[in-house]
């Protein structure tokens, strides 16, 4: 089972390259630790990702920046989704840490 969230809404942020927006975050359970999931916005139809394994959304941010997208931004953060069984606490934590960074967003 999966909870999802749809997220919506504009932002004003500066134009970025599109190489950099995540539109798309899934997070799973792979063998007891949390994998995050960051799909990116392309113009192309192939489908462009990162996975990175970390303890929270957060840190899974830090890292993805750190040794793969340096300019990686959730400014055009669509859709979230978390396999149920990474449990609650990670899913406030997650969605306190998105609102955060996205304050212009309501549920």
């Amino acid at each position: 089972m999966a909870i999802v969230l749809i997220l919506g809404g504009c932002s004003n942020s500066n134009r970025i390259d599109t190489s950099s927006l995540v539109q798309t975050i899934t997070a799973e359970n792979k063998s007891g630790k949390a994998v995050y999931n960051f799909y990116l916005l392309e113009n192309s139809e192939d489908v462009q990702g990162v996975s990175v394994e970390a303890d929270s959304l957060e840190k899974a941010v830090i890292s993805a920046k750190k040794a793969y997208i340096p300019a990686l931004t959730l400014s055009k953060l669509e859709l979230y989704l978390i396999d149920s069984n990474l449990g609650e606490k990670t899913l406030k934590t997650d969605i306190d840490y998105i609102f955060q960074k996205k304050p212009q967003f309501h549920l």
